[in-house]
């Protein structure tokens, strides 16, 4: 044994051994940053793979769905939210199934006003936005960005009628004042 190249090959390793364990460290880090964004997040998302089986959930698509993310987890998307036994009026278009093109052809989605099925078969007005999911050239699913949107079409609702109200309003004024007009000619 040449005492110089031992030498070198221990250094070498203990700097590879350093190295690995910052790593690790740095890598620990960074999952518990991700996993603290996507518990801060109040959008649901989940992660599917290529046949729509949901391998992620947040904890707010837990809450959106009313369910647990243990219950969200290893069950079927598309079975989950659109093709329960719930009501009826909650079922999409056999031939337009929201997400079902970004997780088999691998096209990006975004779609306001779908109706999603909640476990217990209750229906609720989302958003989403699908990406896929891609290592390379190959397709590995997607992931669904949603949210439950039904105080905004309440709001929305409620604006218009109050729109309405004014303009009527309005309509009401123009009228009285067109007739004040016409009484002061009149009187004059």
């Amino acid at each position: 044994f040449q005492a110089q190249e031992v030498i070198a090959r221990v250094w070498t390793h203990a700097q590879v051994i350093l190295l690995e364990r910052q790593l690790q460290a740095r890598n620990r880090q960074l999952e518990n940053d991700q996993s603290r964004i996507l518990n801060a997040i109040s959008e649901g998302i989940y992660g599917l793979d290529s046949d729509g089986n949901i391998i992620f959930a947040n904890p707010a698509a837990a809450m959106i769905t009313r369910c647990t993310i243990d219950e969200l987890i290893g069950h079927n998307f598309f079975d989950l939210h659109f093709r329960l036994g719930g009501d009826p009026a909650c079922a999409p278009q056999p031939t337009n199934i929201p997400v079902e093109a970004t997780c088999r052809q691998g096209i990006a989605e975004h779609q306001r006003n779908v109706t999603m099925q909640r476990r217990d078969g209750t229906c609720f007005p989302a958003e989403y936005r699908a990406t896929p999911k891609r290592e390379g050239d190959q397709l590995l699913g997607a992931v669904v960005v949603f949210r439950d949107i039904s105080s905004e079409l309440e709001n929305e609702q409620a604006l218009e009628e109050a729109r309405t109200l004014v303009q009527e309003q309005r309509d009401q004024l123009a009228h009285a004042s067109r007739m004040s007009t016409m009484g002061e000619m009149i009187a004059g």
